[in-house]
């Protein structure tokens, strides 16, 4: 089974991600594979390798991790 959050940031669903953080915030530590990387990784780290891949913007990511930090 995929990890809640994982469409969420493949997406960039802000909305959906703040909603599913706020219902279960320790959703934020639970790691998330990466497509063929099956090893889990924090949601932080993958929102990282999105970035690293140009899968999302600095700016996509920077709001996708403030709502992890706040």
């Amino acid at each position: 089974m995929d990890h809640p959050l994982k469409e969420f940031i493949r997406t960039v669903n802000l909305e959906g991600l703040q909603l599913a953080l706020l219902e279960n915030p320790l959703l934020a530590n639970q790691g998330i594979p990466l497509d063929d990387n099956t090893s889990p990784a924090h949601p932080l780290h993958r929102i990282c390798d999105g970035v690293f891949n140009g899968v999302y913007s600095d700016q996509q990511a920077a709001e996708m991790a403030r709502l992890f930090l706040t």
